[in-house]
């Protein structure tokens, strides 16, 4: 039986995109004492103007009416990190997007537990513009550097802007953060997001073992990434720029969060 009052979310994961969030939906899927919506995981309620009109609140609510039991009430879209309009030369954002952080805390309250799972940027760079490459946005004769300041490929991954702008809504305690390398490797990290989100511990080690988006391959040496066809995908120079463009903004993000980022010591030296 469903309720017949509809309980709102108490958590959302708001990023990074290709940062293994997929995974982490299906993880809550397979809890007991977790909810997120089984037939869409991301809502995009938020972050994208016509799902924000057309639904309104209410219609937001009916993804959550089968809710019961469950301790935690959340739903999984990446896209809701990317909110900064710094860093232009690098991409932009339109108007609608710089206020989700707002929205969420009119609809949702301040209280809202927000958890956020990071990648090395050059690695979702690269996994991004494989993304839309594989989805036809991008055409095969087209390089990674011609075309990374578009759909976001690079301007996702200044996470320190676009934290900022989430603080200045909501206090650092409604977030948890963590590097997506140590999510996976560390089951400790696994068992600090179930405390934060007040569910059970227990089987934190399946998500772990998945491959995660395997069929975006890519292979990436320190200064090079190659396709699955050993084409190249970044040079030496082009890992060297990025690695420029997103020095001070990792900075940043590990000076405000004091986040260990040493599985990104290949890139950015802690």
């Amino acid at each position: 039986m469903s309720n017949t009052f509809i309980k709102k979310p108490n958590f959302l994961v708001i990023g990074a995109q290709k940062s293994g969030t997929t995974w982490l939906y299906k993880f809550f899927l397979s809890r007991n004492d977790v909810y997120v919506p089984k037939k869409r995981k991301e809502l995009a309620f938020f972050d994208v103007r016509a799902n924000y009109v057309n639904l309104g609140e209410e219609g937001y609510l009916k993804y959550f009416a089968e809710v019961e039991n469950e301790v935690a009430i959340g739903e999984v879209t990446p896209g809701y990190l990317w909110v900064s309009s710094e860093n232009q030369e690098w991409g932009s954002i339109d108007d609608f997007r710089k206020k989700i952080p707002q929205r969420v805390k009119i609809h949702l309250g301040e209280s809202i537990k927000l958890v956020a799972l990071l990648r090395n940027p050059i690695d979702r760079a690269i996994s991004g513009f494989m993304h839309h490459k594989k989805m036809g946005r991008i055409n095969d004769q087209e390089k990674m550097p011609e075309v990374w300041n578009r759909h976001g490929i690079l301007h996702i991954g200044f996470y320190g802007a676009h934290l900022r702008e989430w603080t200045k809504v909501f206090s650092q305690k409604n977030f948890y953060i963590a590097t997506y390398e140590s999510f996976f490797k560390k089951e400790s990290k696994r068992k600090e997001l179930c405390d934060f989100l007040g569910v059970n511990r227990s089987n934190t080690n399946r998500i772990a073992d998945k491959i995660i988006h395997s069929g975006l391959g890519f292979d990436r040496v320190k200064n090079e990434a190659f396709d699955k066809n050993h084409q190249i995908i970044l040079n030496e120079e082009d890992i060297f720029k990025l690695r420029k463009i997103y020095s001070d903004d990792v900075k940043n993000l590990t000076s405000e969060w004091k986040l260990d980022i040493t599985d990104w010591d290949q890139d950015f030296n802690s």
